[in-house]
């Protein structure tokens, strides 16, 4: 597994700037807020050789002061305790809030949020190549719309359509993973034709120069089709809920109330 390394930490970084309002965020806040969004596990738990008192994780939000890693790149400007986002950086950070928010606001694993943070930094920053979010954990639904652009849409849109005749079973309708529930039979089929939910259990992005048939094949592999409510009991609670989980939950319990 890889340790926690400076260049993941930036994009979060500079997205809690962002999501301050003000631009400015301290250290303080950093170690305070890092850990939570990012839920950091395993060997970056463990205790500091350099600050025995705090774990691996901290130290590394430490040395974003310490080594001035915001300053010797021009990330943010250091006044007193505080970062502030610079003007380039605060563009970059929009080019790339969507990418940001959705590694931040989905509840996977850590070895993958490290891992799509430091390509996001390396593609984008060192190799000048984009990372485009492919799917934004959408509903397959035909008239949802998130606020989006029409490329990313038009991504998500085909990947949609392939996912719902994939995961269709002989009888042609759409199960829960997770509780085996069907709109299809529970409600009428006007309004409930091929509705589900999708949860992503790894990020699925797309390098600008990846062939899109491929990555819509691979992007298959880590989706799940989920009722709205496993679906959020999936996302309510981002440290265990998992799609074993609730299975074994809904296998224990199944109790039903008219």
């Amino acid at each position: 597994m890889t340790r926690i390394e400076e260049s993941h930490l930036i994009l979060p970084a500079l997205y809690l700037m962002y999501r301050k309002n003000d631009w400015y965020i301290s250290t303080s806040e950093l170690k305070e807020i890092l850990p939570i969004i990012m839920k950091p596990k395993w060997e970056d738990l463990e205790k500091s050789n350099s600050r025995p008192n705090e774990s691996k994780f901290l130290q590394i939000i430490w040395n974003l002061k310490s080594h001035k890693s915001f300053l010797k790149n021009n990330f943010a400007i250091h006044e007193d305790r505080w970062f502030k986002i610079t003007e380039k950086w605060k563009l970059y950070l929009l080019e790339n809030y969507e990418v940001t928010e959705y590694l931040i606001e989905n509840d996977f694993d850590w070895d993958d949020i490290k891992e799509w943070f430091n390509n996001v930094y390396t593609s984008t920053t060192i190799n000048n190549k984009k990372i485009e979010l492919f799917d934004e954990n959408i509903l397959i639904n035909e008239w949802i719309q998130k606020v989006i652009n029409v490329k990313t849409y038009n991504r998500s849109d085909r990947l949609r359509n392939i996912a719902i005749n994939h995961f269709k079973k002989s009888d042609w309708k759409l199960y829960c993973e997770c509780c085996s529930f069907c709109f299809d039979l529970f409600y009428w089929a006007e309004i409930s034709k091929n509705y589900i939910e999708i949860h992503h259990k790894r990020p699925i992005f797309q390098y600008e120069w990846e062939d899109i048939n491929v990555k819509i094949e691979n992007a298959l592999n880590n989706l799940s089709p989920l009722c709205s409510n496993c679906h959020r009991m999936i996302h309510r609670d981002k440290n265990t809920k998992k799609i074993d989980d609730i299975v074994v939950a809904i296998k224990t319990n199944w109790v039903f109330y008219n």
